[in-house]
Parts: structure tokens; sequence; C-alpha cells
């Protein structure tokens, strides 16, 4: 298998698209709230929340203003573009969609050129590839390539190796696994 054939799935929110600090926002106008991204130490962010806003947090997502705000991760594109560069296919796997602003937001950001490059799924164990790069830990764990965990608040409990805390880490990681001396 040569580099080129290898490809590496990337999950979108807090791993490419800085997706918290939008969400959160809308939340804490809503509800007079102070909760911020970092309290949030379990994947399950609805049990952050006011009881009374448990309903209608997860409706927040689906609003494209939400997702068509949102800045990406620091260094995440230069991530990317400096994968591609090395040979590696690139695909963004991601369990949502809503009205397909996810795949607007990756093309106008530079992440994707065509539609072929993004996968929406729910279960990433079933997608032959061969690094995913996510935050959520049970993805990485369960992948079918080689798991790279994006630290983020929600999965520090976690003891998971490699462990990254940018996109930085990430590309060394990556060079280190496959040799790469560029």
């Amino acid at each position: 298998m040569t580099m080129n054939d290898k490809i590496i799935g990337i999950d979108c929110d807090d791993v490419i698209l800085d997706l918290m600090p939008n969400w959160l926002s809308k939340y804490n106008k809503q509800f007079n709230d102070i909760l911020v991204k970092d309290q949030i130490n379990d994947w399950n962010v609805g049990n952050f929340v006011l009881s009374e806003a448990k309903k209608i947090f997860y409706q927040y997502i689906e609003e494209p203003d939400v997702f068509w705000t949102a800045k990406p991760i620091e260094g995440a594109l230069e991530g990317v573009l400096a994968l591609r560069n090395m040979g590696f296919r690139i695909v963004i796997v991601s369990a949502g969609n809503p009205f397909s602003i996810k795949q607007q937001w990756l093309k106008y950001h530079g992440f994707i050129e065509n539609d072929k490059d993004f996968i929406q799924a729910y279960d990433k164990s079933l997608i032959k590839i061969d690094y995913l790069i996510d935050d959520k830990y049970d993805n990485v764990r369960d992948t079918f390539g080689y798991g790279i965990l994006f630290s983020q608040p929600w999965n520090k409990k976690y003891d998971y190796n490699p462990r990254v805390n940018n996109w930085e880490e990430v590309i060394t990681v990556i060079k280190n696994r496959e040799n790469i001396n560029v």
C-alpha cells in the first residue's frame, strides 16, 4: 500500500469546526446560563444544561447559523492541507449533517473540494479508513484504522494514546507512525 492509498478520516465538530462556542452561546443567551466548554467533562452535553433546556438544547445544532458562523479549530486547515500534501486522502466523517450546512461550511473554508470527501456516519467503526482523528473516545477506540483522540474537555477522563492537543501534534503522530521525515 502506498501513501496515496491511505485514507485519513477526520471528525468535523470540535476537531475541524469549533462548534461548542456557538452552541453554548445560543443556549446561554436563551436560558441566562453561564455554561462554558471546560465544564463539559462527558460526551453527553445535555447533562450539563438546565433541566428546562434539555428538550430543546439539541435543536440548536439543527439551526444553520450555529454551524455557518462557527470558526475553524486553530491550525485545522493547515493540518488537513499538510496531510493532503503528504499524499493522504482526507475524508470528513461526521455523524449529523443538518441541511448539508457542514458540507457547505467545509467547502467554504477549504477543507473539502467536493461531496465525495464527506461521509455521514453515526457508527464510524464501519468506515474503512487507515486513521481516524476524532474527539469522541468511543469512535477512536472502535475505529477500523488507527485512532487519534483529539483532546476536548469531554474526553479528558480517558487514558488513551495517542491523544493530541492540537493540529501540530496530529501531524507529528502521523509522520512518526508513517516514518515521514518531511
